[in-house]
């Protein structure tokens, strides 16, 4: 049980009107944004390409229309430095027009392409592309009531994977999607919110790490599923240093963690919980999935029976997710070893406060 002031509980879940309204905060350096698009990618229209020169050409088909995109100049992340840059890519829209005034560069100079399949660094090799349908979530994993990450460290979730691969030097290359911008508490969506974000990544390290644990909030007689984690990068916290009073990050660094729950009181299926800040300077957070009011209703606690969230990676790595079980029934036994837990998960982080 985590006890927390209504205050506290009003910064961390007003992100949600922020969102639901269609002001999103930029992700300036991140697994970076590509496109738009109104539907999900035809994965056989994708494809990535790295020649010689490290120079990737990205080519999908969106709105009847085959685009070729060249990136380049950006590996891995840096760590949070309040002042400092993150790593980006230099992006040419025109095909190679804009590096290199060849509107038919991506034509003639990806021949001999080096990017073969994503072989992580396990030393198995996984298909480059996924399927076109969303997965359904049966990968869920996890007990009750802490669940940690299922996921290996150099595994992408199928669920956003567009298209990966490797080159000879152990670097990889991948393009993801999603549905970011979805609106909260189980809200009909837009089409604004219903776009799908292209975020392309290139790494040679290890995933960052989303780690999630479940336990209760008891408030008078009432028990709300609680959770608590940590975002990092190869150990280090990952967090930023300017956000909205609404909780969305104003820098290159702060990252929203993104939560959907299934078969909710919102409705059967996956539905979009909300959006919460990690904190300066642990890369920790903690939510209450709790009733909810806006100027115009209330939302009743989305419980689910599984959570999975996703975040935007650091820099130009990879976008990564977790997904768990609901901590089910509340038990006042492993509340007390979830508290216990917390305490050692959270220390130093004074935005989570164990009582």
């Amino acid at each position: 049980m985590r006890l927390v002031s209504r205050g506290l509980l009003r910064l961390l879940v007003v992100v949600c009107v922020v969102t639901s309204s269609g002001v999103f905060a930029a992700s300036a350096s991140a697994s970076q944004l590509i496109s738009n698009v109104p539907n999900r990618i035809d994965t056989r229209s994708v494809s990535i390409k790295v020649n010689k020169k490290g120079l990737a050409l990205l080519t999908f088909k969106t709105n009847g229309r085959v685009q070729h995109i060249l990136a380049r100049g950006a590996i891995n992340a840096r760590p949070p430095l309040k002042g400092g840059k993150q790593v980006k890519f230099q992006l040419d829209y025109k095909g190679g027009w804009g590096f290199f005034h060849d509107a038919k560069y991506w034509k003639n100079h990806f021949g001999a392409n080096i990017c073969g399949p994503y072989t992580p660094d396990t030393g198995t090799t996984t298909t480059t592309t996924t399927t076109t349908e969303p997965n359904p979530g049966d990968y869920t994993q996890g007990g009750t009531p802490s669940n940690t990450q299922p996921e290996e460290s150099d595994a992408l979730d199928p669920r956003i994977l567009i298209y990966a691969c490797t080159t000879p030097d152990g670097s990889h290359w991948a393009l993801q999607s999603w549905q970011r911008r979805l609106r909260c508490y189980g809200q009909t969506n837009k089409a604004y919110n219903k776009v799908w974000e292209l975020r392309l990544s290139h790494w040679n390290t290890e995933l960052p790490k989303l780690e999630i644990k479940f336990d209760w909030q008891t408030w008078g007689t009432r028990h709300y599923d609680h959770l608590w984690g940590q975002f990092t990068y190869l150990g280090k916290p990952v967090f930023g240093f300017k956000n909205t009073k609404a909780g969305a990050p104003l820098d290159d660094w702060g990252r929203n963690v993104y939560l959907e729950t299934f078969n909710s009181p919102y409705g059967p299926g996956w539905k979009h919980e909300n959006a919460f800040l990690t904190h300066r300077p642990t890369g920790a957070f903690c939510y209450v999935v709790t009733k909810h009011k806006t100027a115009s209703r209330t939302f009743p606690a989305g419980a689910g029976e599984k959570y999975r969230a996703t975040v935007v990676g650091p820099g130009v790595t990879p976008d990564v997710t977790w997904a768990g079980n609901g901590p089910g029934p509340y038990d006042s036994v492993l509340d007390a070893q979830a508290n216990a837990q917390q305490r050692i998960d959270l220390a130093g982080d004074s935005a989570c406060q164990i009582r």
